[in-house]
């Protein structure tokens, strides 16, 4: 499978639409889909799915911006947003524009280029991760121009994973604490996305602060013995061939890992304080929700009923093989055995609170962020 940022590499020039689906088998299990590929195009065509009805305008008010532009990067955190902007019979298609809204979907490469695109107005709502978002050296965040419109996805059970090789151990947290020279390294994709706010979490539950230094260009982990790898096929090689010794991976990456190199999980992550922790959000300036309010409501509210998708295991699972086309009995049987985070339908304060203080103890951040100003 696809590394996610490569794949989003190779998507980026497609429509949202047109994303193909990658599914793989063999594995006991799935984790919440994170950055699947286009698992998205499998839901988007499935008329199994019961997310909306053709209710969804039902009380809103009419939008006082109906053409907005929405960036999105390639993940499974989006489904429910491109359910909704799906065309044919399915429930929950076509809910925007029943909606009154005309939504224009751009997908980025990666959260730093929606970053920019939001920073320079290019578009009016941004999907990724809150890590990204809300760092110190996203300059809406800087400067406090940034607001959060709707949680998108949760962490589940073994949603992100520390990975080793088969046969191998936990790495000796204090050797890398201590960045004993020659010692064991942890390979992870990025200095402020999840799987390194988690990793910081249970290096602090061990007693063993870490700490990221971010900002004015000089984005790093802080300690040498943790390194950043954009890769994430680099990363599982080198675990593989003894270059690492452990990686940080979210699922499905974790899923390659442990079929296509053989590497096995160490330790689960999201535990703890990172159990359930939100990893992929909506975003706007604060200059678009002042001005639009009516359009930001009448996003929020077909957003949360699209959201109610992953309430069902049975109608995501149903969504999936719908899709496919004589799905074999390995395929269905991984599809039954996937672990599904959460799409929640409200955003809640103080869950987002518990992702700022992961950031600020991360070192992601330089002091626990304002809600009042930042949740919509």
């Amino acid at each position: 499978m696809p590394h996610p940022r490569q794949e989003q590499r190779n998507a980026a020039q497609r429509t949202a639409a047109g994303r193909a689906a990658v599914v793989r088998t063999g594995r006991r299990r799935l984790g919440p889909l994170r950055c699947l590929g286009a698992v998205a195009a499998l839901v988007l065509t499935a008329s199994s799915v019961a997310a909306c009805s053709s209710s969804t305008a039902d009380a809103l008010p009419a939008p006082d911006q109906p053409n907005i532009r929405v960036g999105v990067v390639n993940s499974i955190g989006d489904v429910p947003f491109l359910i909704g902007m799906a065309t044919g019979g399915a429930s929950g298609n076509g809910a925007f524009t029943k909606a009154g809204l005309n939504v224009q979907v751009t997908p980025y490469p990666t959260e730093s280029d929606e970053i920019n695109a939001l920073n320079q107005g290019s578009i009016d709502i941004a999907y990724g991760e809150y890590g990204q978002f809300l760092a110190a050296d996203d300059p809406m965040a800087k400067a406090g121009k940034i607001q959060i419109l709707a949680d998108a996805y949760d962490a589940g059970s073994g949603s992100i994973e520390l990975m080793v090789r088969n046969g191998a151990t936990l790495p000796n947290l204090t050797q890398i604490f201590d960045q004993v020279k020659n010692g064991p390294e942890i390979a992870l994709p990025s200095e402020t996305g999840p799987e390194y706010i988690s990793l910081a979490d249970y290096f602090n539950a061990q007693k063993m602060p870490i700490s990221s230094v971010v900002g004015q260009g000089q984005e790093g982990t802080g300690n040498k013995n943790i390194l950043v790898v954009t890769d994430p096929t680099a990363i599982m090689q080198g675990v593989h061939d003894g270059q690492y010794t452990a990686a940080v991976l979210q699922e499905p990456y974790a899923t390659t890992a442990e079929e296509q190199y053989g590497l096995i999980p160490a330790a689960d992550l999201a535990t703890g304080d990172s159990a359930g922790v939100p990893l992929d959000g909506y975003f706007a300036s604060s200059a678009f929700t002042a001005k639009y309010p009516k359009t930001v409501e009448v996003f929020d509210a077909v957003l949360s009923k699209l959201q109610n998708i992953g309430a069902s295991r049975t109608e995501v699972e149903g969504a999936i093989l719908a899709s496919m086309s004589n799905p074999s009995a390995a395929v269905k049987e991984y599809v039954a055995t996937m672990q599904l985070g959460e799409y929640p339908t409200a955003t809640v304060p103080e869950k987002i609170g518990i992702v700022s203080q992961l950031m600020y103890n991360a070192g992601t951040i330089s002091s626990p962020l304002n809600l009042s100003g930042l949740v919509n």
